[in-house]
């Protein structure tokens, strides 16, 4: 997911005016997280939000749009740092050239819960038309279904590895069964 993350950040920042992207995803006990980030102005949300994870502990999360778009579940576009009402927050914003922030939820499946965030920050006003927020919103549920995917794709391998075991190990002495030995010694004979 990670890597996938990453991936996602580094297309999405080749969008004309993009300066940074980010995408947020929601681990188990709801804690929010910094999963990547690709930036154009050396921006580092992890020292903006003063953290990694826990995010929606930040002392943010009440002005900045990808943690209201968790918190909220909708689309959020902050047209200008300086209407999020904090000063600070707003110049570091501006002191990395973003006058823009638009963010979408995740959801792993339509109606769902929320499973995270993507956050697109631009270098200028962009007056988005219904069409763009729709194709923003089409993207986002991409990414979401493919984050589920690849979720579930993890669990999956993990599954399959104590599947794996459970074949080849009686549980109660945790010696190999005769399962294990035939393969044992069918690979020992080749």
């Amino acid at each position: 997911v990670e890597t996938m993350a990453a991936h996602i950040c580094l297309a999405l920042c080749n969008f004309p005016g993009v300066r940074h992207t980010a995408v947020l995803h929601m681990k188990e006990r709801g804690d929010l997280q910094l999963l990547a980030q690709e930036s154009r102005n050396h921006l580092d949300l992890a020292r903006l939000l003063q953290r990694r994870d826990r995010l929606l502990q930040s002392p943010l999360r009440e002005i900045f749009p990808p943690l209201l778009s968790v918190a909220r579940g909708e689309l959020m576009l902050l047209d200008a740092p300086e209407k999020a009402g904090n000063p600070e927050f707003a110049m570091a914003l501006h002191d990395r050239g973003v006058r823009m922030v638009l963010s979408l939820p995740l959801r792993a499946a339509p109606g769902g819960p929320e499973i995270g965030a993507i956050c697109l920050m631009f270098d200028r006003h962009i007056m988005f038309s219904r069409e763009q927020f729709a194709c923003f919103s089409g993207l986002a549920q991409i990414i979401s279904f493919a984050m589920a995917m690849s979720a579930l794709q993890h669990q999956n391998e993990e599954l399959n590895g104590q599947l794996s075991q459970m074949s080849t190990v009686d549980t109660l002495t945790g010696a190999a069964n005769r399962r294990a030995g035939e393969q044992m010694l069918d690979h020992e004979l080749r």
